[in-house]
């Protein structure tokens, strides 16, 4: 018998061997999990830089803001309300929204919001605030991302860093914050990180937190009232465990609306909906006078219209959904509260545009298309069409990633253009007005830069021709202008209410620059209301001073114009009126001594329809031309470029008509009135 001696030689050699690889392997996973945790280190770190920078930006943007007064009736309303609050009015009578801070739905938060800067002289603190929350919301998204990547990947995949970087890259990138937060202020963004926060908790399965902050949400209102019967569905599509909190969730949401409409009358203020989805209905008068359920049902019993409407705004809903990823609307929890929040704003006639109100969408499509690239990375072994989806997700991940800088590189930049539409000589003005006018006394203003001036109990905002302004207590202050900030009335009639204050109303004309005029009433006894019609003829000449004329408002009244300052140019410019086509009859008041043209220009188009060369004679006379306007060019806004496009809200239809009178230089001009009507038939 023989005896093979060397086979435990041979089977412990195997055995080494095999130890040797699988120490090999164990340290070189080691150095991956420890190379991929530097890098989740490094992403975190340079995350936190990005949001504190951008922070920053916020509220350096907000202060310039702030500071040239490009604050319109929004903050107006708001800072007002809190402002009352602070001075013992628990249920402040805002003035600005006309009908009171309750009246805008039921927005609690701002109630809130007062406790919080109840001993701070808040205005720029209310901007610097909702600054914070929009960073806030971006925090907790980016928390909860970071939550579901490493639970659902490996610890050695470096798609740990990528989707946490690409999570954040999609949050700071999108323009629409920027957008957010150039727009006064919102309940909105306030509210959307509470609702993220509960939409966590339903994830987790927290009933208390949900309750917790499903209550925080809805203090924006009605408005919010919306996101948590939204989550309440989602929370159906869950399993069994979550559907009960889904009841609770809806019959919740549906309970306090209905408690701030019917019971509580919190939506005195905000357009009937029959006036902003009554169109869809096809029923008389644009559907004006139906309630929200008449609407409902008789959208659901004829649905082309919604239809219709969807597809003609469709520019727009890829905006939002682009902009936070895209691909999360493929998943439940980026899917039914930006739906909701879409589908109610791009069906108004009010919101069809992407800035606040679309603001949580961004947060929940973001965290869905996180999840929709980690239930790929889940099934990367599966193939379509013989390609493997491992393949797909990097290319996937790059186009999401290439796809959200375009549209911050597209919509970003102009930003400037759509919110700052104020002159530093314009500001001067408005912060000499703003420390002279005593906080006791009433402002009229124009909507455009009301903002900072709601200090008050008594601000009046006219609204494009709602001149119905009541006038109390003894002294009335009106800040007017018609080519500063984003202003709705016409120019022309604006224009015109100046003249009506110091011709018929005895104003004073305090101070003036940067076409911003401010004028001081000393109320009479009767004057208890200020109105007028929705158009205007004739402005004074005063009021519409081109880059080579001067305003002369010393003397009398009767003797103000505007003068050429001796340079070659338009010593009367921006003299605007807005009409459809037809035949139009001008009418100007002037004394000229030597030679002028005068113009009217299709500002619209940037066209020139009609120059009269004159000759004067020193001599006050009064000059008539009759033109026809045959054509109609639509106004266009910016919409963006390439498929990286919305569909703005354009403005009025109606044409813009200007007059202009030109000198050569060295030519005495002085023009006192100038009207633009149409033509005697």
């Amino acid at each position: 018998m023989s005896v093979n001696v060397a086979q435990p030689r041979v089977i412990q050699s195997v055995t080494n061997s095999q130890n040797g690889e699988s120490e090999s392997l164990t340290r070189k996973l080691s150095r991956r999990i420890f190379d991929v945790e530097n890098r989740m280190v490094q992403v975190k770190k340079v995350l936190v830089v990005a949001l504190i920078i951008q922070l920053i930006v916020m509220f350096a943007w907000s202060t310039l803001l702030y500071n040239r007064f490009a604050l319109t009736w929004d903050f107006s309303q708001y800072q007002q309300g809190i402002w009352e609050i602070h001075h013992g009015y628990l249920n402040p009578p805002d003035t600005s929204l006309r009908g009171g801070l309750w009246g805008n739905s039921g927005q609690i938060i701002f109630w809130i919001i007062a406790l919080v800067t109840w001993f701070t002289p808040q205005g720029i603190l209310l901007l610097f605030l909702q600054d914070l929350f929009v960073v806030l919301t971006e925090v907790v998204v980016l928390v909860w991302a970071y939550e579901l990547i490493t639970a659902k990947v490996e610890k050695s995949s470096m798609w740990r860093p990528v989707l946490l970087g690409l999570c954040g890259f999609i949050l700071i990138s999108n323009p629409w914050s920027y957008w957010t937060i150039s727009w006064d202020i919102h309940s909105e963004p306030f509210c959307t990180i509470f609702c993220v926060l509960a939409a966590r908790a339903l994830y987790y399965r927290r009933p208390k937190s949900l309750a917790i902050w499903s209550v925080l949400t809805i203090t924006g209102g009605m408005v919010e009232c919306e996101y948590i019967v939204a989550l309440g569905i989602l929370a159906l599509t869950l399993p069994k465990s979550s559907r009960k909190l889904g009841m609770y969730l809806i019959i919740g949401g549906l309970f306090w609306f209905g408690m701030l409409d019917y019971v509580l009358h919190a939506a005195t203020s905000i357009p009937p909906p029959g006036q902003v989805y009554g169109y869809l209905t096809n029923a008389p008068l644009n559907g004006a006078n139906l309630t929200l359920q008449q609407i409902v049902i008789k959208v659901l019993e004829n649905p082309t219209t919604l239809i219709k409407q969807l597809w003609i705004e469709h520019p727009n809903v890829i905006a939002v959904l682009s902009a936070g990823g895209i691909i999360g609307i493929f998943n439940r929890w980026g899917l039914f509260i930006p739906i909701a929040t879409i589908l109610t704003n791009t069906l108004s006639r009010a919101f069809a545009i992407t800035a606040f109100q679309n603001f949580p969408a961004f947060a929940f499509l973001t965290i869905g298309t996180i999840m929709v690239i980690l239930s790929l990375l889940n099934k990367k072994k599966f193939t379509i069409r013989s390609i493997s989806i491992s393949k797909i997700i990097p290319a996937l991940t790059a186009i999401i990633a290439f796809n959200c800088l375009m549209w911050s590189i597209i919509w970003i930049a102009p930003i400037k253009d759509q919110w700052l539409r104020t002159s530093n000589s314009a500001a001067t003005i408005l912060t000499q007005a703003l420390h002279e006018i005593p906080s006791s006394d009433e402002v009229v203003s124009s909507q455009g830069v009301a903002g900072r001036f709601s200090k008050r109990v008594n601000v009046f905002i006219p609204l494009v021709g709602d001149w119905n302004v009541p006038l109390y207590g003894k002294t009335v202050w009106w800040i007017l202008t018609s080519q500063q900030g984003i202003e709705l009335a016409s120019p022309a009639l604006t224009y015109g209410v100046m003249g009506t204050l110091i011709y018929q109303m005895n104003a004073k004309l305090v101070m003036h620059g940067g076409d911003v005029w401010v004028f001081k009433l000393h109320r009479q006894p009767n004057q208890t209301l200020f109105t007028t019609g929705l158009t205007n003829e004739t402005i004074p000449g005063w009021t519409v001073p081109g880059p080579a004329g001067k305003s002369v408002v010393s003397g009398p009244p009767s003797s103000w114009h505007t003068e050429s300052n001796g340079k070659r140019g338009y010593t009367v410019a921006y003299a605007y009126w807005q009409e459809n086509p037809g035949l139009y009859q001008i009418t100007l008041k002037l004394k000229l001594n030597g030679k002028a043209n005068i113009e009217v220009w299709n500002s619209t188009a940037n066209n020139m329809i009609a120059r009269r060369k004159i000759i004067g004679n020193g001599q006050v006379e009064n000059l008539t031309y009759e033109f026809n306007i045959s054509y109609e060019i639509p106004r266009a806004a910016y919409s963006g470029w390439g498929p990286f496009q919305i569909l703005p809200n354009e403005p009025a239809q109606q044409n813009e008509f200007e007059i202009r009178l030109w000198t050569p230089g060295h030519v005495q001009l002085s023009v006192y009135q100038l009207s633009f009507k149409p033509a005697p038939a």
